[in-house]
């Protein structure tokens, strides 16, 4: 699987209008290439043929192809059908907007890079160790984490933030893949971790270093439910579930949470992830 990051942008590379059906635009060859794999894939996951997509989408087999093989670029009213013909999960339709939108993909590019990545302030620290519940920075759609709270140590054992002179940050997919302590501690574990996945897979080409995003992906790999993850998408359904249910510190009891996340601010590239814990309930009753 190393090499997925292979899509990366470089910043040498030359801006230059595709033709189609608004060459106004600029986007790259190797975007528009991107592109297109991206929705080949959308479309053979979702096991439905160009011949058979076409009128779901209210298009051409022929220009479904030649948006697949990067030749013409969408717009914006068609996309929108052919989202509506595909069981699509947000994931591929956030992908899809910014490949197709320059500027959008340009944001994106941007704020994943770390060129305008700051670290987290000392009162943006303190004000992340007061809160009650559960909480952490993190960066998408890597999930690496950034800082953690004690609440979320002591929730999720094992997961602490790496020292500056760590050669990559810590990971929330990787510790759930990795540690044996995520599979027990965390009730709908296979779940919660393919829409990590999934996510990842998605959207980190072009966007993601690939040599950060090969390295996470070959320690990732170390767990048997990888590949299948990997190669499978996350239902609608699962990517809107935000239930988190974990055991408690005291491992007695099963204590379920929604997950909320806020962008803490416009200078920095992590965003806030709460717990807010719901209810309890015993760990028999699981």
């Amino acid at each position: 699987m190393n090499g997925i990051g292979s899509g990366s942008v470089s910043a040498e590379e030359k801006e230059k209008s595709v033709p189609g059906d608004h060459s106004a635009l600029v986007v790259t060859p190797q975007r528009m290439a991107m592109l297109g794999k991206t929705m080949r894939q959308c479309r053979e996951r979702a096991n439905i043929s160009r011949d058979k997509l076409a009128p779901k989408s209210f298009l051409t087999a022929s220009t479904l192809e030649k948006w697949e093989s990067g030749e013409r670029l969408p717009t914006l009213d068609k996309l929108k059908h052919w989202f509506d013909a595909l069981p699509a999960n947000d994931f591929y339709r956030e992908k899809i907007l910014s490949l197709s939108q320059p500027a959008l993909f340009e944001l994106q590019l941007e704020l994943a890079s770390g060129m305008r990545r700051i670290a987290p302030s000392t009162a943006e620290l303190r004000q992340l160790e007061l809160l009650p519940a559960p909480a952490c920075y993190r960066r998408l759609p890597t999930h690496d984490i950034i800082a953690a709270n004690a609440a979320f140590r002591r929730a999720l054992p094992g997961l602490v933030p790496a020292p500056p002179t760590a050669a990559r940050p810590a990971n929330l997919i990787e510790w759930m893949l990795i540690s044996p302590v995520a599979r027990k501690v965390i009730r709908d574990w296979y779940r919660v971790t393919h829409v990590m996945v999934n996510q990842l897979q998605v959207l980190s080409p072009g966007v993601v270093p690939p040599d950060h995003l090969d390295a996470l992906v070959a320690s990732c790999s170390r767990a048997s439910e990888f590949h299948a993850m990997w190669m499978t998408d996350a239902t609608v359904e699962d990517v809107n579930n935000t239930e988190f249910t974990f055991l408690d510190p005291t491992r007695t009891r099963w204590m379920s949470h929604i997950t909320t996340t806020y962008r803490p601010a416009p200078r920095g590239t992590w965003e806030l992830l709460i717990l807010s814990p719901t209810h309890v309930m015993p760990a028999a009753a699981a």
